[in-house]
């Protein structure tokens, strides 16, 4: 049983993650979108980017870790919340299935 008696009432712990998020929104081209990562957890992902995504677009999210020797970080995403930042960023909220 997961113990609610603390602030953060999710289901898994967010991470911060201040890193470039590359994208590409399946519907459309394979024209590829960059961001950058805000927050990562087990199951989703906060970001900014200057492409205006819509609620219920799927995309592929690559994130590159620092490392050459580790893989990229590589998901599938459906686009939950999109909150515009004086019409030039949009926040991105995004519920991942993880490849």
């Amino acid at each position: 049983m997961i113990d609610y008696s603390y602030d953060e009432k999710r289901d898994f712990a967010r991470m911060s993650i201040d890193t470039q998020v590359a994208y590409t929104v399946k519907s459309s081209s394979d024209t590829t979108h960059h961001g950058t990562s805000h927050d990562l957890s087990a199951t989703g992902l906060a970001m900014t980017t200057d492409y205006k995504l819509a609620v219920g677009d799927e995309i592929e999210v690559v994130m590159n870790a620092t490392d050459e020797r580790l893989p990229p970080f590589i998901a599938d995403g459906k686009v939950l919340r999109v909150a515009n930042n004086d019409n030039k960023t949009f926040d991105i909220s995004i519920s991942l299935t993880v490849k």
